[in-house]
């Protein structure tokens, strides 16, 4: 609700208005801050070069971080899919070269268009996703309880979530890791020198689980 200027220079003068008027700035601020998100949400392109990068959507508080990976989810197109997919797999390239003729390729022998854009039905796009999954595909959604990493922590931190995904693990498995290495409650709390531990010990068990697959 508006207030006037007096009513404002009146408020500062006591301890509760004051107090009152910092709490309607945080709310205000937080309030900008989800209209932000929507509005870098709203210009994700919604074309095969372009899709929304997480690092659009970082946030400093937990709660907020939870909102915008929602958003994220929810704004995560189809043909922003199609562009992830396409560079994972790599099909990703240049309008004529190799990675672009062989997408296209698929495209014709699947669906009779030459891009993306030509599949207008749910089914059609899902059919591509499906298909992409299984060529290897494996689509990434964040998880909300990921750590925040910061510093020199931040490309082993992102090693180790990683690995979490490649293993598919939870978080609780990397944190009894880091407590039995280094007696802390969470991984992100440990040394660097415990993180290239952790690193490594995560690095032996995908090998190990590698190896169990491997046919004899």
């Amino acid at each position: 609700m508006a207030i006037s200027a007096m009513r404002f220079i009146g408020l500062l003068r006591t301890r509760s208005g004051a107090w009152k008027i910092r709490r309607k700035l945080k709310e205000a601020c937080k309030d900008l801050d989800r209209q932000l998100a929507s509005v870098r949400a709203l210009a994700v392109a919604d074309s095969e070069s372009h899709s929304p990068r997480p690092a659009d959507f970082a946030s400093s508080g937990r709660d907020s971080s939870r909102v915008f990976e929602k958003i994220r989810r929810l704004t995560m197109t189809f043909f922003a899919r199609v562009a992830i997919a396409r560079k994972a797999l790599g099909l990703a390239g240049k309008e004529g070269t190799d990675p672009d003729q062989r997408y296209r390729a698929l495209l014709v022998e699947h669906f009779g268009v030459m891009s993306s854009k030509g599949l207008t039905t749910q089914a059609d796009q899902d059919k591509l996703i499906g298909i992409f999954k299984q060529m290897g595909w494996r689509e990434f959604t964040r998880d909300p309880d990921d750590p925040t990493w910061t510093g020199d922590k931040s490309k082993l931190g992102k090693k180790i979530t990683a690995l979490k995904y490649d293993l598919k693990v939870n978080w609780v498995y990397i944190h009894a890791i880091a407590k039995r290495m280094a007696n802390v409650d969470r991984v992100q709390f440990a040394t660097l020198d415990t993180l290239h531990s952790i690193v490594a010990a995560l690095e032996f068990e995908k090998r190990k689980r590698r190896s169990w697959n491997a046919p004899a």
